[in-house]
């Protein structure tokens, strides 16, 4: 997306980030405290910049010819949609049967002193 206005607030702006990705790592370790669900970087400024939303309004869109832009928003609008993670089931605790046997007494193996 190039020509964006973010309608999301800037809660956090580091001046020392290395590269995007250094920035998103940021984003998943410390986002959750400023409310934090995207990001952006400057590489001239090596910039990181945490918005409150992903909402934005881009003048034109770049990228990939696969897969079309539709069928991955559902729609032609630049506004994100909230994304929700699939619930997860937990198998059911399994019960084995013991596998080591009945602990035996052996016989001493030292002779006494003469």
């Amino acid at each position: 997306m190039e020509d964006c206005t973010y309608k999301g607030e800037a809660v956090l702006t580091e001046t020392s980030v290395t590269d995007s990705h250094s920035c998103q790592e940021l984003l998943e370790t410390i986002g959750f405290a400023y409310h934090a669900v995207y990001f952006t970087y400057s590489s001239k400024s090596h910039t990181c910049t945490f918005y409150d939303s992903a909402e934005m309004d881009c003048a034109s869109l770049s990228g990939p010819v696969l897969p079309k832009y539709d069928t991955c928003t559902g729609g032609a609008s630049s506004t994100a949609a909230p994304t929700t993670a699939a619930p997860t089931t937990t198998a059911a605790p399994t019960t084995a049967a013991p596998t080591t046997a009945a602990p035996t007494t052996a016989a001493p193996t030292t002779a006494a002193p003469t």
